[in-house]
C-alpha cells in the first residue's frame, strides 16, 4: 500500500514509479488538494465527473480516480 501527499507533479512522479514496480491501482492511494470554496459539496467548485473533492475526498485510491478521470495523464 502507497500513500501519497503533495503538489501534483510529485503526485505524477511517485505513481509513475509505482507502476513501474507493478503497484496495483487499489493500492496507491493519495490526496487531491484543489481550491475548495465552501467545503461541504455546494458551490461545485472542486466538482469532478461524479465526485467532489471536498465531500467525497479528498483521499481517494487511483483506481477511484481513474474512474472520474480527474487527473489526466496517469495510466497504467
Amino acid at each position: 500500500m502507497a500513500f501519497i501527499c503533495g503538489p501534483e507533479i510529485m503526485i505524477r512522479a511517485a505513481m509513475q514509479d509505482l507502476f513501474f514496480f507493478g503497484m496495483p491501482d487499489e493500492s496507491i492511494v493519495t490526496t487531491l488538494e484543489a481550491h475548495m470554496k465552501c467545503g461541504i459539496g455546494k458551490c461545485g467548485h472542486c466538482y469532478a465527473s461524479e465526485k467532489y473533492v471536498c465531500s467525497d475526498g479528498p483521499v481517494f485510491t487511483f483506481k477511484e480516480i481513474k474512474e472520474f478521470a480527474l487527473l489526466e495523464g496517469y495510466n497504467t
